[in-house]
C-alpha cells in the first residue's frame, strides 16, 4: 500500500566567483528538513535528513609565464550525520540475519561528516599538448567519516566500515 506521505524543505545559500585574475570560489550552505509519514502515521526523519550541507571551494593560478601556471585548490565539505536505523540485536541473534528497529526508522545519526581535500598543480601548455601534474591531497585530516554501519549476528557486536582517510593522489595528465 503506497498511501504515505512527505516533505522537504529548506533554505540555501550561494556565493560563487567564476574564474577571473586567476581565482575562484563558491561557497553554499544548505539547511533543510525531510521527513515522511508511513502507513502507521509517524512522521520520521528520512534517510537523507541530514538538516545542513555546507561546501566552501575555491583555487587561485598564478601564471609563471606565457606557457605554465601554478595552481592551489582547495575543498571543504561538512554535513550533518546521515541518518540510520538502528539494529535489533537481540532479534537478529534470535533470526541468524540483521533485523532492523523499523519503528525507530532513521532515528539515529552518524557524527558529522567532514572533509578537506587539497590540490597543488603546474600546467605546462605547449602548440598542440597540454600536460598537467598535481598533487591532490584527499581528506587532508584524515577523518574517519562513516560510510556503513554493520551487525555481527552471531556475536552482537556493532561495527562500522569508513570511508577513505588520508589518500595522497599523485597524477599526470596529457591533452592533445
Amino acid at each position: 500500500v503506497n498511501n504515505g506521505k512527505g516533505y522537504n524543505y529548506g533554505l540555501e545559500i550561494t556565493a560563487e566567483r567564476f574564474l577571473h585574475e586567476g581565482l575562484y570560489y563558491l561557497f553554499t550552505v544548505s539547511l533543510f528538513e525531510s521527513k515522511y509519514k508511513g502507513s502507521d502515521g509517524v512522521w520520521r526523519s528520512t534517510a537523507f535528513n541530514s538538516n545542513y550541507v555546507i561546501n566552501a571551494l575555491g583555487g587561485k593560478e598564478w601564471k609563471l609565464n606565457n606557457r605554465s601556471s601554478f595552481g592551489v585548490d582547495s575543498k571543504v565539505t561538512v554535513t550533518g550525520g546521515q541518518r540510520y536505523t538502528p539494529f535489533d540485536v537481540n532479534a537478529s541473534l534470535n533470526a541468524g540475519f540483521t533485523i532492523f528497529k523499523e519503528d525507530q526508522a532513521f532515528s539515529s545519526r552518524n557524527d558529522t561528516y567532514f572533509r578537506w581535500d587539497l590540490k597543488f598543480s603546474y600546467i605546462r601548455n605547449g602548440k598542440k599538448v597540454t600536460q598537467k601534474w598535481y598533487v591532490d591531497f584527499q581528506n587532508l585530516t584524515g577523518q574517519k567519516n562513516i560510510y556503513v554501519r554493520t551487525l555481527n549476528t552471531k556475536t552482537g557486536n556493532e561495527s562500522r566500515i569508513n570511508q577513505m582517510g588520508f589518500f595522497p593522489n599523485v597524477n599526470y595528465q596529457i591533452t592533445f
